[in-house]
């Protein structure tokens, strides 16, 4: 019997997923990991006191791990995505949206989505999706999900949705603004961030960075998800300082296989010379009078 091209790429797929499906403990000890990391960024933050750091610390403390099968009707199209509360520009919480229609792996899933359903705030929750994270996830889009849902809580203690926005803002290059897709590519030809002008290396530029590209234009629209996107993957370069200094002459795909998905993600959106200090002033803001989170 005569096996079709599209069969052949059926098989090789369905066992890349079966060699590297996970099980929820290497779900939840990834995610234990990213909580520490998390932790330690909220202990650095200089501009929440310290009642507020232990509440930012005991919520991230209460991240659980939904795991899907796939998602089915949805427009995420995600390996993961956090879970959590949207805050308004009033600064108040509202209720995020989960991908309806989709099958929980386990009866561990089912019950944290209830909880979530039933009091999201105190129940932050991440969002695996088994089919493309088998494939394409590891632990730092654990990460990524963590920062997020620590970004929305100091949005709330700080009784704001205007969070890193002019800061992001300042950090990005303005020569971008009002260009399509394939103009950015352009010029990203040209400085060498991918090896070559040919049509492979313009689908890799695509397929690397698509996400940024409306979340780039967002940021200088006031888009506050747009902001967040930028900002966590700025988080992760906060981890890798060398990144910064070592990436002139790098393709993305070098920085992506030395520094992984984030940072080679944010580092063709920065400006040129870009100073440590103006970088640092994400995620850190004059001391201020604090709401807190709720117990």
């Amino acid at each position: 019997m005569l096996i079709t091209e599209n069969e052949i790429r059926k098989l090789i797929r369905q066992s890349l997923f079966e060699a590297k499906e996970k099980n929820r403990e290497s779900y939840e000890a990834m995610l234990e990991t990213s909580k520490e990391k998390v932790k330690s960024e909220i202990d650095a933050i200089d501009f929440i006191s310290d009642s507020g750091k232990t509440k930012l610390t005991n919520l991230i403390d209460k991240i659980k791990i939904i795991i899907i099968k796939e998602e089915k009707g949805g427009v995420k199209r995600t390996k993961a995505y956090a879970l959590y509360v949207k805050i308004d520009d009033s600064g108040d919480p509202k209720s995020d949206q989960f991908t309806e229609g989709s099958e929980f792996l386990d009866a561990e899933s089912e019950g944290y989505y209830n909880s979530w359903k039933e009091d999201s705030l105190p129940n932050p929750r991440i969002v695996i999706n088994q089919s493309l994270f088998s494939l394409k996830g590891k632990q730092e889009t654990i990460d990524h999900e963590t920062r997020h849902i620590k970004n929305t809580a100091i949005k709330f203690l700080l009784g704001t949705n205007k969070l890193n926005a002019d800061e992001v803002k300042n950090i990005l290059r303005d020569d971008f603004r009002k260009k399509n897709e394939d103009q950015i590519i352009d010029i990203w030809m040209k400085e060498g961030r991918f090896p070559a002008d040919n049509p492979t290396e313009r689908s890799n530029a695509k397929s690397l960075l698509s996400a940024m590209f409306d979340d780039y234009n967002g940021v200088f629209e006031g888009n506050q998800k747009s902001v967040d996107e930028f900002a966590v993957r700025a988080a992760a370069l906060k981890t890798k300082p060398m990144a910064m200094a070592n990436n002139k002459g790098m393709t993305v795909i070098q920085i992506k296989e030395k520094y992984g998905e984030d940072i080679s993600q944010i580092i063709p959106f920065l400006k040129d010379n870009l100073k440590w200090d103006d970088f640092k002033k994400i995620t850190s803001k004059d001391k201020k009078r604090m709401q807190t989170l709720p117990a």
